[in-house]
């Protein structure tokens, strides 16, 4: 356990952990402004239909909730190792 809990503590500095947490959470926030707000915006007005919309959304929405839950535990371990 006293070495796993040394890497936990010292693998990274707590600012590099919050500047991945501020990373991760620019990407979270672009692509829901550049990929799925315009596939939206394009199934509310009919210019697609749900099924060919769904697979691109789908795709976009796994990588913004990758990027948010990447954020969300960077931000915490910066947090719990400051």
């Amino acid at each position: 356990m006293g070495r796993c809990s040394a890497w936990w503590r010292s693998s990274w500095s707590a600012a590099g952990r919050l500047r991945s947490g501020f990373a991760l959470s620019v990407v979270m926030l672009l692509v829901t402004m550049a990929a799925n707000v315009p596939l939206n915006d394009a199934l509310a007005a009919g210019e697609v239909t749900r099924s060919g919309f769904e697979g691109s959304w789908n795709t976009w929405n796994v990588v913004r909730a990758v990027a948010g839950t990447g954020s969300l535990v960077a931000f915490s371990w910066a947090l719990l190792t400051r």
